[in-house]
């Protein structure tokens, strides 16, 4: 069968999201929080770009923009800077990760992102779903370089979007140097509203008031 057919499904996919006009981008408010979206390419655990994240930049809700340039002032004093892996979550990119949890296994996907869990449990243990509160603007995964070369990432342990044990907070087998980096990073975000989801030491949402 000819593939000219999915073409059209293809463009869909790979054009850029519409962004919601209340999010602002990020580069605005603090352009020097490094954006390193890994989902606008191939090195994710999709192992391709996710849909909607062509040409996408960093957006969020100004409020939440506001909290982590309030964290980036407080990591340049300490010769650190913040780096974003993802921000709002456009719509496309939901649907495109429940067709991923649908499709066969890739077995070296597998072996770099989550080699202790099947595909098929990524989803109930709570590490990939359609819906994400990255789709309200209001959460980031985020992580830390060195002020002096905010485009080299620090060790913290594991990569980003590791789905394992070893990726939550205070988990064991992670050297004393990338814990000490998680409980900073844990700091700088907690302090201007930020909490963490415990499976995953990247990823944190702006506290909700009371």
């Amino acid at each position: 069968m000819s593939p000219l057919p999915l073409l059209p499904l293809l463009l869909v996919l790979l054009a850029p999201a519409r962004v919601p006009q209340a999010l602002v981008p990020l580069a605005r408010i603090d352009p020097s929080i490094a954006q390193a979206l890994r989902y606008r390419g191939a090195d994710n655990f999709t192992g391709r770009p996710v849909a909607g994240y062509t040409d996408l930049d960093c957006r969020l809700a100004p409020r939440a923009a506001a909290a982590l340039a309030r964290a980036q002032k407080s990591a340049l004093r300490q010769g650190l800077s913040l780096v974003v892996h993802d921000c709002w979550r456009p719509p496309e990119a939901g649907r495109d990760f429940a067709a991923f949890l649908a499709a066969p296994e890739d077995a070296a996907l597998r072996e770099r992102f989550h080699p202790q869990l099947a595909k098929a449990r990524l989803a109930a243990e709570g590490y990939v779903a359609p819906r994400s509160s990255h789709g309200l603007g209001e959460t980031v995964d985020v992580t830390l370089a060195d002020a002096a070369a905010p485009g080299v990432p620090l060790d913290l342990g594991t990569p980003f979007d590791f789905f394992d044990a070893r990726s939550a907070h205070g988990a064991p087998g992670v050297s004393p140097e990338a814990a000490a980096r998680r409980h900073t990073l844990a700091q700088l975000l907690q302090h201007v509203g930020f909490v963490p989801y415990r499976r995953e030491w990247w990823h944190y949402t702006l506290r909700v008031p009371e």
